[in-house]
């Protein structure tokens, strides 16, 4: 007896270029090509327009990276914080950044019945 039609897989991706997730249908055995990423310890610098900026503690070198890829994170992450981020195999483009679950803030100021 025949299958009815050929299998097909929903996989979740991420765009390297733009950092945005997609899904796409993929047939059974149909080829889709691999990046490595390499784990990288990265010292945030600053954001500026719609970069952020983080060096390498051990050669000093700066790299930008699309402010994307820290999410809302990107308005608790301080000068000098030291993040675990991904990048392409040459080391020139960061991918991704692991945000940390926790985050020290310190309020300024506060308004309105809470500030009793």
């Amino acid at each position: 007896m025949q299958g009815r039609g050929s299998n097909f897989y929903v996989v979740d991706m991420r765009a390297i270029s733009n950092n945005k997730k997609h899904s796409a249908r993929l047939r059974s055995g149909e080829k889709v090509e691999l990046v490595e990423l390499k784990r990288l310890d990265m010292q945030y610098l600053y954001e500026d327009d719609n970069e952020v900026y983080f060096m390498d503690p051990d050669s000093f070198e700066q790299i930008a990276a699309p402010a994307d890829i820290l999410g809302n994170y990107r308005y608790y992450v301080s000068a000098g914080e030291e993040l675990e981020v991904r990048a392409t195999e040459d080391g020139l483009s960061l991918v991704w950044a692991e945000i940390p679950t926790f985050a020290d803030v310190e309020v300024q100021s506060v308004t309105g019945s809470a500030a009793a």
